[in-house]
């Protein structure tokens, strides 16, 4: 069964990493597109609309992807709610910029059996299954089992007319060591996480928390080198890899483990971040269990920022 998608927004973003995905999708088509904006190039056979309120009934989508800046999710997603109210939606991350009107959009699709999907794409690559299952099997979630985490995501500067400028790294950037320490640990909000130390600049954050036995440091923003990984101490294991959260189509990635001065390297499949998560949702879409499942993380991973943002603007360590 082939499946039509509309796609919001007509940024770099989009037309680098969603549309060339979409090409590779035999089930899963990008019907149309709707934007503001000048179109670089025709679509051929892809209808163009300046705002949703104009695409036609008859071209009715199977889901909608939003890829606008973060500020403007919740109107996006109000309008598509009013029109299109049962049309699944794909969102970039962070859905909102705020925990209250997240909660308000989960709730609207649980209520009304809507698949919501948060697009965190690296989640669905063969690089971060493996790593994942690394993990597991280290029975890291034993409170005696000494654990250290590290994981940084920073990006050279910004264009200033770039949407990321409007959102803030915080959300956009900082989401994605967050929500790693969410899928891998299930860190969620809770007390028993001590601060240790949190540092704060303009466009650069450093938190360091502990629970427990557990120790995990958090770095993004942008301004700085374009460097992401994750580093990863667990009892006697060491784990370490690079560019986790996005890669070129043909980077090969590589984790690399260390334990009692025996090194190990696992290679991966190499691949684009899109074109996983895109057959991820077509083949789990229907599936209700794994629609609550998403509705749970978007609400915890949102709790979780909710809760570290609060710490930061009340703990911090400002510095120029």
């Amino acid at each position: 069964m082939t499946l039509k998608l509309s796609l919001i927004g007509y940024g770099k973003h989009a037309t680098k990493r969603i549309i060339p995905a979409l090409k590779n999708q035999s089930n899963l088509i990008l019907s149309s597109i709707i934007s503001r904006k000048n179109y670089r190039k025709t679509h051929k056979g892809i209808k163009l609309y300046n705002s949703i309120g104009e695409l036609k009934k008859n071209h009715y989508p199977d889901f909608f992807y939003i890829c606008t800046p973060i500020k403007i999710h919740i109107s996006n997603i109000k309008e598509i709610i009013k029109k299109f109210p049962k049309t699944n939606i794909i969102c970039e991350k962070s859905i909102t910029d705020d925990y209250s009107q997240t909660k308000y959009i989960i709730d609207h699709c649980k209520k009304n059996k809507i698949f919501l999907f948060e697009s965190y794409m690296y989640k669905y690559h063969p690089h971060f299954k493996k790593l994942e299952k690394i993990v597991k099997s280290t029975n890291y979630e034993n409170d005696n089992l000494n654990l250290n985490i590290k994981c940084r995501y920073t990006i050279p500067k910004l264009d200033p007319n770039n949407h990321r400028n409007k959102s803030g790294p915080f959300y956009d950037i900082g989401c994605y060591p967050i929500s790693v320490i969410y899928f891998l640990f299930k860190i969620k909000t809770t007390r028993n996480l001590k601060i240790k130390k949190i540092k704060v600049s303009k466009n650069w954050t450093f938190i360091k928390f502990a629970k427990n036995n557990h120790i995990f440091s958090l770095s993004w923003g942008y301004g700085l080198n374009y460097k992401h990984y994750f580093w990863a101490k667990i009892g006697n294991l060491k784990i370490c890899t690079n560019k986790i959260f996005t890669k070129d189509s043909d980077f090969k990635p590589l984790i690399e483990l260390s334990r009692n001065k025996k090194n190990k390297k696992i290679k991966c499949e190499k691949g684009d971040n899109f074109i996983y998560m895109f057959d991820y949702i077509y083949k789990n879409y229907l599936n209700e269990i794994k629609r609550n499942l998403f509705y749970n993380e978007i609400n915890e991973i949102s709790l979780l920022m909710q809760h570290i943002k609060k710490l930061i603007k009340t703990r911090a360590y400002k510095f120029k």
